[in-house]
């Protein structure tokens, strides 16, 4: 049944819903009995008679086997030891819905179908619970074979061997017979490839697509996300003064908030289902220069959390469009709720050369806004959007007015493109990454950066976490100052744009880091590496702001998500192929595919009780070493003081009245240790870095100078039988580390880099400063920086930009 279109001619172009691209469905999603989706009682809507209904998904409940279960709080420690965890509770947002809205709102119920509406006359047995296999394992062959088999080829020859088949009871005898059960039994909640034809230049090219309406439909009334769809746009404050506000998912933004109230005006009742669509060209073999154009579709109403993970099959392939230079291209495209949904691309996600070729614009130009190539490096130059209704009635001439056609396109900056679809640092640098010192989040380049080609994203976000401390006290770097303020401050746009949350006042810092670097960067052109700043992906930066308060968050439609979906749907499709007539073949794949993950999908809802409950990762209950000696911890451990350390921390434990080093000293040197061993949880020669609350603080907050860094030594337990006799009666945590301290943290950090300095810390009669902390004090792991001109560096600079959860914490 196909939709029917409805056109509102009284809707504005301004506000992205038009008669244009206005297309207002009535789908089903899930009613979730538990709150998922906002149900009010309202007044029937009148019908005009040209509406469809779409088939409602069910719940899935609590049914995810991608979540694990949320982890149990951790002990926390006696006597006396430091929790980790900040005593601020999270806020909840102040929430401002859209007034008199009725996005959301269920229509009255038309038809009455489950969400996996096809295994209502499809493979569902009472006494078979795995139809329309013959048993549990007739299904996991299957599925291995589809999912994770060499080929059908070698499929075929194992099943063909003699006896397996009938010593198995397998319902398929070939790779042939089991293609004709997926294709036949198994139902797919999702359109299925057309194969269509392009001509250009009297050359013919295969596209493969599919309806993009249907997608859309699917992913909506997909049951494992009906209980989160996102139906409303909403305002998120931190507080009910509304002054700092939040930005997080599409429907957070105002774009969303901007586009219902036009709808609302026109035609209430409607609900936004926002289009994302991504391209990107890729390798598809290892060798060789075969390549895919996949195009992949989804919608903001699947929260993001879900969105960026694969397993959820919150993407659908749309398209695989032809690789060759192709400069023109014409292609032709449950039980539960229904409401009336209109579909709109909200966005195009690709980086900037999938830009122009969607946007139809030349090269430096930028896809958004009008500014001219000489200010591209001018942060004062205006941004004015491109005029989209002069575009679209510039393309429209290209049938009547061929030369009106190419003088309005120039006019309006654009290609006269046919019907388009949306109508080099010092070399002591090098020497320097050998140099660090390995941690959790750090990747070591051992040969140095400089010679890297063809280098990746993620190891471009690698450099990223280094960069900074590779330049902070270079010697040789010409206006070095200038130039560590210019990356500090572009490292800084970097991380905080990737923030998943964002507020007013983020924003702020957001729009103050490329400010300092649009004042410092003409220091690249002052040291000759570059001629000018004038760059389209530079310029870009200037719209991060208002794309972030238009449409939420950059994670809400990065490239990131989509790139991942190469592997599955590109790289996997094609070697699964004879690598002749390939497109024909990874398209009838994937269906496949999808159809076995589906059935996957409904068999574990089905049968519940069947499945193995998640069982989280297991931590080391036990010792590495169930005993290793004191001796030893001080030659193959570094613990050098460790017999004192520990006196030290029992005295503490036992006598918190003490508040003087000197008579904590008098205890502790009164103290015997009875045992001679312990069990340790800890590798010999690994002694990470880390940042631990420091048990003399007298504030319980948060703040960084709550805590110190220190070097873990060793990780380890008091013996059950040797905890009376040292503790008196007392328990002490369970898990305890020494620790090396370094110095505190001064009161700010150094201006230019931002990064606080610390050096190891010795007493007066010059001994390194140690202690044993209980476990649960260390907050995370820190990264050092060797202060580099030094040869055997003393002072070490605290990395905090590991990672975007300690650039928020250690700057």
């Amino acid at each position: 049944m196909a939709p029917i279109v409805h056109k509102d001619n009284q809707s504005e172009h301004g506000n992205g819903v038009s008669d244009e691209d206005e297309d207002e469905f009535l789908w089903g999603d899930e009613e979730d009995d538990e709150g998922g989706v906002v149900r009010d009682d309202y007044d029937a809507l009148e019908s005009d008679g040209d509406e469809e209904f779409w088939p409602l998904p069910e719940v899935p409940g609590d049914l995810d086997s991608n979540q694990p279960p949320p982890p149990a709080q951790p002990p926390q420690p006696a006597g006396g030891g430091a929790s980790t965890t900040s005593s601020r509770e999270p806020r909840k947002p102040f929430v401002e819905m859209l007034e008199s809205s009725r996005a959301g709102e269920p229509l009255p119920q038309r038809v009455e179908k489950p969400g996996y509406s096809g295994y209502r006359t499809g493979p569902v047995d009472s006494e078979n619970p795995w139809a329309p296999f013959n048993s549990k394992l007739d299904w996991e062959l299957a599925r291995w074979a589809k999912l994770r088999g060499p080929g059908s080829t070698a499929v075929s020859d194992l099943l063909g061997i003699d006896g397996f088949q009938d010593k198995l009871g397998l319902s398929y005898k070939n790779s042939r017979e089991l293609n004709q059960i997926i294709d036949t039994q198994l139902p797919n909640d999702r359109p299925r490839f057309e194969r269509g034809e392009i001509k250009v230049a009297g050359e013919a090219f295969d596209i493969y697509y599919r309806d993009p309406l249907k997608c859309v439909k699917a992913l909506f009334a997909d049951p494992e996300c009906a209980g989160n769809l996102l139906l409303r746009p909403e305002r998120h404050f931190t507080d009910a003064s509304k002054e700092d506000q939040l930005y997080h998912e599409m429907n957070t933004g105002r774009w969303w908030w901007d586009t219902q109230q036009t709808l609302d005006r026109n035609n209430p009742g409607g609900t936004i289902v926002p289009v994302i669509i991504s391209s990107d060209k890729t390798q598809v073999t290892v060798f060789g220069s075969k390549q895919a154009y996949p195009v992949y579709l989804t919608i903001s109403n699947i929260p993001k959390n879900i969105r960026r993970k694969p397993s959820r099959r919150a993407h659908i392939l749309l398209a695989y469009l032809p690789t060759t230079k192709l400069k023109h291209i014409t292609s032709e495209p449950a039980h539960g709720v229904i409401r009336r949904n209109h579909p709109i691309l909200a966005v195009y996600a690709g980086d900037y050369p999938e830009q122009l070729l969607v946007t139809g614009i030349k090269s430096t130009s930028c896809p958004k806004c009008k500014v001219t190539k000489k200010d591209l490096g001018n942060p004062a130059a205006p941004l004015d959007d491109r005029n989209l209704e002069g575009v679209l009635q510039a393309l429209a001439l290209v049938d009547d007015d061929p030369l009106g056609f190419a003088h309005a396109c120039k006019q309006n900056g654009i290609k006269p493109v046919v019907h388009p679809f949306w109508e080099d640092l010092p070399y002591e640098i090098d020497e320097r990454c050998k140099r660090f010192p390995p941690n959790h989040h750090i990747r070591l380049f051992m040969n140095g950066i400089s010679s890297l080609s063809r280098v990746t994203g993620r190891e471009h976000s690698q450099m990223c976490s280094f960069l900074l401390g590779l330049i902070a006290e270079s010697p040789s770097l010409s206006n070095r100052k200038r130039v560590v303020r210019t990356i500090k401050a572009l490292l800084d746009f970097a991380f905080l744009s990737q923030y998943p949350i964002h507020s007013t006042a983020t924003l702020k810092q957001l729009q103050d880091a490329l400010h300092r670097f649009h004042q410092n960067m003409g220091v690249f052109i002052a040291v000759g590496i570059r001629t000018n700043m004038d760059f389209p992906k530079l310029h870009s930066f200037l719209h991060y702001v208002s794309m972030i308060k238009l449409f939420g968050t950059t994670d809400n439609y990065n490239t990131e998500y989509t790139e991942r979906l190469h592997i599955d749907l590109a790289k996997d499709a094609y070697r699964a192929t004879n690598h002749k007539d390939e497109y024909a073949q990874m398209t009838i794949w994937l269906e496949r595919k999808e159809k076995i993950l589906r059935h996957e999908k409904f068999r574990l809802r089905q049968h519940w009780s069947s499945v193995r409950s998640f069982s989280p990762p297991k931590n080391d209950k036990h010792p590495m070493v169930r005993s290793v000696a004191i001796s030893w911890l001080i030659r193959d451990y570094g613990a050098k003081h460790f017999n004192i350390a520990l006196a030290r921390f029992a005295v503490r434990l036992l006598h918190p009245d003490l508040r003087t080093n000197r008579l904590i000293e008098e205890k502790a040197s009164q103290m015997d240790i009875y045992f001679n061993s312990v069990p340790v949880y800890h590798t010999a020669n690994c002694f990470d870095t880390a940042l631990i609350r420091d048990s003399d603080t007298t504030t319980t907050g948060d703040d960084l100078k709550d805590y110190r860094v220190g070097r873990v030594h060793v990780i380890f337990s008091i013996p059950e039988r040797s905890i009376l006799g040292l503790f008196h009666g007392l328990k002490p945590p369970r898990y305890l580390a020494y620790i090396e301290w370094f110095t505190p943290f001064r009161q700010a950090p150094e201006p230019d880099h931002g990064l606080y300095q610390l050096k190891r810390a010795y007493s007066s009669d010059g001994e390194q400063l140690v202690s044993v902390v209980p476990l649960l004090s260390i907050q995370q792991s820190a990264h050092l920086f060797p202060h580099f001109p030094e040869q055997v560096p003393h002072g070490f600079f605290l990395n905090s930009q590991t990672d975007r959860y300690g650039f928020v914490r250690l700057r």
